[in-house]
């Protein structure tokens, strides 16, 4: 790992056991480590160059054709350009790893990405999305064997399940690109379901999905180590000394919400037959009943009362048992059995 591009540091934060005037002075961090302990030395931010491409991309869309909706999530690594010392600048495959990407879901849809169990509910597995040869291909197309259920959740890569701690379909993927694989590649989620009657369209959606994952032997900021010594140590030249170079990244982005007719087709462009286009696509799924209605029917079962018919009503409660058992007398009830045979 070498870079020659200078590095401007701004906001520097650091531990409190750095000697910040040998920094100030000397540039070099001098400190005194506290025993068995992991702790964060240095903390700066960076002006990144522009139009710099990210380490991983993603697209995150949402399309809703009338009561169906689809969440679709493209997630693509790129190849990142190191430069060896004394080299020339070359391609080096630097994996994503630990990948993370949640999709947030509104509270009324998360029944739909949940299933009994034996032992309780849990949340619904993705399926594995792979292209090949269908199964029974004649007879389906005869029609004497029934299409299969379509699967909620699918993905070409990793797994992918609704995460309650997040309130956010999660796909985790270990890692992209593969061994023995090229970058830019598009890997695709997909998850498809359709609204009942009984179902709410939400008033307003999420409008970003948080992405996390992490890079060996990489930094964003190209910082990199130059030496790294032990002193006032009995063996200093017996003290396993080494730097292991690791970008966690963590960013947040936009969500597309798009409104089709159809989720083969993309989306829609107003500027050719505005007026067409919108007579196309279907009417947005509205429930069977609505919330703001209901309690507005039942508003006439409410009784209100004054202050003083609830001191009234306070004071009738608390009279003692005594007094509760003289007014209120328990009923008997008798029974004759003489016609039904005894």
């Amino acid at each position: 790992m070498y870079t020659e591009r200078w590095i401007r540091f701004e906001e520097v934060e650091f531990h409190s056991t750095v000697d910040k005037a040998a920094f100030e002075q000397e540039h070099v961090i001098r400190l005194s480590p506290p025993d068995s302990c992991f702790f964060e030395v240095m903390r700066f931010r960076i002006r990144p160059p522009r139009n710099r491409e990210k380490a991983l991309n993603i697209k995150a869309t949402m399309k809703i054709a009338g009561s169906k909706v689809e969440i679709r999530v493209e997630a693509m690594a790129a190849a990142q350009l190191e430069k060896n010392r004394g080299g020339k600048n070359t391609r080096r495959q630097i994996p994503c790893e630990d990948i993370a990407i949640r999709f947030p879901i509104p509270e009324a849809w998360i029944y739909i990405f949940r299933e009994e169990r034996h032992w309780g509910v849990g949340s619904v597995h993705s399926k594995k999305m792979r292209s090949g040869k269908v199964k029974n291909l004649k007879d389906r197309l005869l029609g004497t064997v029934q299409s299969s259920e379509p699967n909620l959740i699918e993905c070409a890569i990793g797994e992918a399940k609704y995460e309650h701690v997040y309130r956010s379909l999660v796909w985790r993927i270990a890692r992209i690109p593969e061994k023995h694989h090229v970058a830019y590649k598009a890997h695709v989620l997909r998850c498809r379901f359709e609204l009942s009657s009984f179902d709410m369209m939400p008033d307003a959606f999420f409008p970003r999905c948080e992405v996390e994952f992490t890079m060996p032997l990489a930094t964003v900021s190209n910082t990199v180590v130059r030496s790294v010594s032990v002193e006032q140590h009995e063996d200093s030249s017996r003290v396993e000394k080494f730097v292991r170079y690791v970008a966690k990244c963590q960013y947040k982005v936009e969500i597309d919400y798009v409104q089709c007719a159809d989720f083969e087709v993309d989306t829609l462009n107003p500027t050719v037959n505005p007026d067409e286009l919108m007579n196309t696509v279907p009417a947005m799924h509205q429930p069977a009943f609505q919330p703001a209605e209901v309690e507005q029917m039942h508003e006439g079962y409410r009784i209100e009362l004054n202050d003083s018919q609830m001191d009234r009503a306070q004071d009738q409660d608390s009279s003692s048992d005594d007094d509760s058992d003289k007014g209120h007398k328990m009923p008997i009830i008798q029974i004759d059995m003489k016609n039904y045979g005894y």
